[in-house]
């Protein structure tokens, strides 16, 4: 009786094992999964301007995310703040808005020039729509741009993203607060695009994911059942 005892709790803390690495497997491909890299295919206006791209010009490669800090300038907590609530608006609305902070402009053209370009290639907003936004800032140049698809051309004019580049962002980026300005920014386009479209529930780095927490239900309800098993057995 004692041996069966023992390799019945023996056969249990494998099976925990087993079930907790799966489980942790799960979380961490889930939380590492890129959110915008299968963006749909959008077509946008062509840029404005001749291509004045430099022979050392960079064009950086799709975010991964709705709210992107690669200047560090953000604090940790607001970017995660914002990033989340950038992605609940794409559910709400379809429209997909992206912030992309970078140190410099690595290219000679004119900031209209190249972020229309690199807004092209990254394919923003949805296929059938085009109601993609994108506030770049580059930081070292201090330089802002906000790149509009043509679905939302009507409630975001060119006037307007001026508008709201100089009068809810610059003012709290010449105090030094930068969560503030891209927040206030942030407000400001949600304000203007809202209302366009209407929401599918999804945000585009949802698709395909399962619903959280169901996994984990089911890995529990199998660790039952082959316990119980055991026992029986």
């Amino acid at each position: 009786m004692s041996s069966n005892r023992s390799a019945r709790i023996s056969s249990i803390a494998l099976v925990m094992l087993f079930m907790s690495l799966v489980a942790l497997g799960f979380v961490v491909t889930t939380c590492e999964r890129p959110a915008a890299q299968d963006s749909p295919q959008v077509v946008r206006k062509p840029a404005p301007q001749s291509d004045e791209r430099s022979s050392g010009e960079v064009m950086p490669p799709p975010p991964k995310a709705h709210f992107n800090d690669y200047a560090g300038v953000v604090s940790r907590g607001t970017a995660r703040q914002l990033d989340e609530k950038l992605r609940q608006f794409e559910r709400d609305t379809s429209n997909q808005l992206v912030v992309a902070i970078f140190p410099r402009m690595q290219s000679d053209s004119s900031i209209e020039d190249y972020t229309n370009r690199v807004a092209e290639s990254w394919k923003v907003g949805q296929a059938d729509r085009d109601n993609g936004v994108v506030l770049f800032v580059f930081v070292e140049d201090r330089q802002l741009y906000i790149q509009v698809g043509y679905g939302l051309e009507g409630a975001l004019p060119d006037a307007l993203a001026k508008q709201i580049i100089e009068n809810d962002i610059i003012p709290s980026l010449r105090a030094g607060n930068w969560d503030g300005a891209m927040s206030n920014g942030i407000d400001a386009i949600m304000a203007a695009t809202q209302g366009e479209y209407k929401g599918t529930g999804r945000a585009i780095g949802d698709r395909n994911r399962p619903p959280a927490g169901a996994p984990i239900g089911f890995l529990l309800i199998m660790l039952i059942l082959i316990i119980s098993g055991i026992f029986r057995g």
